[in-house]
């Protein structure tokens, strides 16, 4: 018989769920348990599975890399592409890191659905940047996290556009691909979406509240905004509008920082377009850190490209705090 090879890279089963849960929160402060797997991870198209790659050595599992599947639109064309929010490798592995970022490097390139043209990540740390820029991944853009002091937002003006209304809805309708498809031109990046994914990932969780916040002219979307509040952080977790009526961006902010306002101490808001985060200075936010975002292109070549224009709308993460 054959041996096992030591080390096995393999799509997280749910019954290796338990483990991976465990191992994170032995090393993670705030890990959240088994909801934060499936909540971020679980297969849209497939419940049963999950878009982890586990790697394990010796049969147990010292690290794993999440993924999300996307399509974007990117210098006027559509892509497809994965983006890996989590890539974690425990510590006493960390010398093995050279092999383990090329095995999982070459995992990721075996499971990538047909037509992926871009894999976008988030290092988390020096070691893990190192790795990847080893391997040829480039620096694509950097998101901006900002906090909000809510005591500010009582001596903020009230702000009012024309007939712009801005709502809270319980899921999302098909407006939303009438929206994505009008504005898409007005990015150099953009992650799309359509309302079944949107309502897949913010509005059956019960275990996670969130608000849905939307901006209306008549009966056009101008824009939508999703935010989430846990204990006294509030977490403004998407927010993507329609860059020709770019005051939607602080009405959604407004409408979303009052909901906040009686429970909660400060909100938080990650962003990587220049228009947001000029919006988000100019209200009060105030930067804190930036984190690099890295991509690997499988194009042969990739034309130059505003990193400033690219909105990073969704990471997979609301808790990057």
């Amino acid at each position: 018989m054959p041996l096992r090879p030591r080390v096995q890279l393999q799509i997280c089963p749910l019954s290796d769920l338990e483990e991976l849960t465990n191992l994170f929160s032995r090393h993670m402060r705030n890990a959240g348990g088994r909801d934060y797997f499936l909540r971020r991870y679980r297969n849209y198209q497939d419940s049963s599975r999950l878009n982890i790659i586990t790697i394990k050595y010796r049969g147990r599992i010292i690290g794993f890399s999440g993924f999300i599947p996307f399509r974007a639109h990117f210098l006027n064309k559509e892509v497809k592409g994965l983006i890996t929010p989590d890539v974690f490798i425990e510590p006493s592995a960390r010398r093995r890191f050279p092999i383990l970022f090329s095995r999982l490097y070459l995992f990721q390139r075996k499971i990538l659905p047909p037509g992926t043209g871009i894999l976008l990540t988030f290092p988390h740390d020096e070691k893990i940047f190192r790795g990847f820029s080893s391997l040829g991944w480039r620096r694509f853009s950097k998101l901006y996290s900002f906090r909000f002091p809510l005591r500010l937002f009582s001596s903020f003006p009230r702000v009012g556009y024309g007939a712009v209304e801005v709502g809270i809805k319980k899921s999302f309708t098909k407006d939303v691909r009438a929206f994505y498809q009008r504005i898409r031109t007005q990015y150099d990046f953009l992650i799309l979406a359509d309302e079944r994914y949107l309502n897949f990932r913010y509005a059956r969780w019960k275990s996670r509240s969130y608000t849905i916040f939307t901006a209306y002219q008549k009966n056009k979307m101008l824009g939508y905004l999703i935010s989430r509040q846990d204990g006294p952080r509030g977490y403004i977790v998407e927010l993507v509008a329609d860059l020709q009526h770019p005051k939607v961006i602080l009405l959604l902010l407004c409408r979303a920082i009052e909901s906040f306002k009686e429970n909660t101490v400060r909100v938080f808001c990650s962003l990587s377009h220049r228009k947001y985060i000029t919006v988000l200075r100019d209200f009060g936010f105030l930067p804190f850190r930036k984190k690099d975002c890295l991509f690997l292109s499988f194009s042969s070549s990739i034309p130059i490209f505003n990193s400033s224009l690219c909105h990073i709308n969704r990471t997979g993460r609301d808790d990057w705090y």
